[in-house]
């Protein structure tokens, strides 16, 4: 079975994006918990008797859940933070690529890898960041979203050339 060499190339940067949002939603998840578990208008605790049995505590639950969440955040950084610096030297090494000729694209192109991959924005986050006069016109957003998606292959291409190098 033949593996498709781009696929190999950029798998790279999607599993970092996606390293990115798994430490996006575990913050936000043990914020969530510590909200609940420290905010006295979070969980109510009941002054009944509790059960002999310390998993039945829900203070105890939420608890080794924050524990675990922690944990995995904790790995999910390091992994990032020894991934990032590789990836970021390929997407710098863009700029030493020829230009087009219709005029300098590398720096943008750089932009969209960066946004996207590295630091796992979505497609409208991007879209807000590049074109900030988006929202004054409605129907150029499909169009500016098109040219994201657009110069993203084109960031990719050129991302496979500076890791084959």
């Amino acid at each position: 079975m033949m593996v498709c060499t781009e696929f190999v190339e950029t798998q790279r940067l999607y599993d970092q994006m996606h390293r990115v949002q798994r430490i996006r939603k575990l913050q936000q998840d043990i914020a969530i918990i510590e909200n609940v578990l420290y905010n006295p208008s979070g969980m109510k605790w009941s002054d009944m008797p509790r059960s002999q049995n310390p998993n039945d505590d829900k203070k105890t639950k939420l608890m080794d859940d924050k524990a675990y969440k922690e944990k995995k955040l904790d790995i999910e950084k390091r992994m990032e933070q020894a991934e990032k610096p590789i990836l970021e030297k390929i997407i710098e090494d863009i700029s030493l690529l020829p230009e087009n000729p219709k005029g300098p694209m590398n720096l943008v192109l750089q932009d969209v890898l960066r946004y996207r991959y590295l630091n796992g924005y979505e497609w409208e986050e991007i879209m807000k960041l590049m074109f900030p006069d988006n929202d004054a016109f409605i129907d150029m957003a499909e169009s500016n979203l098109r040219k994201l998606h657009i110069w993203n292959g084109k960031a990719l291409m050129k991302f496979i050339k500076c890791q084959q190098r």
